[in-house]
């Protein structure tokens, strides 16, 4: 995917992009609220339910969500999102961002266990 700024206006518009249909909507939508949102732990449970998305571009663009969202200081479910992106692991298309992810996971929080 070609770099695009991502903006963040609001939850309720960041939900519609997210549920459009379109891949790139949907992709900005969830790396914008993993940026802005202010409430981390509501957005974590909005990726993690977006996880199994039809669309291999959007599972790409969850992880990437995911990772951006554990830069940011709050106590996330690490066990289970480490869990889940290992169950994806074996999805060739992914493992680049999921191995991403887990680089950012272990860089901001080294203090626990990796995959």
């Amino acid at each position: 995917m070609e770099y695009q700024e991502i903006r963040y206006q609001g939850r309720r518009h960041a939900i519609s992009m997210a549920e459009s249909g379109n891949d790139r909507e949907q992709v900005n939508a969830v790396i914008g609220m993993a940026r802005f949102d202010e409430d981390p732990k509501w957005v974590e449970n909005y990726l993690l339910s977006r996880l199994d998305d039809s669309s291999m571009t959007v599972r790409w663009g969850v992880i990437k969500a995911l990772a951006e969202l554990t830069r940011r200081s709050y106590p996330f479910d690490r066990d289970l999102i480490v869990q889940r992106l290992h169950a994806m692991s074996k999805i060739g298309v992914l493992r680049a961002a999921i191995d991403d992810a887990m680089d950012d996971i272990n860089h901001y929080h080294a203090d626990s266990p990796g995959l």
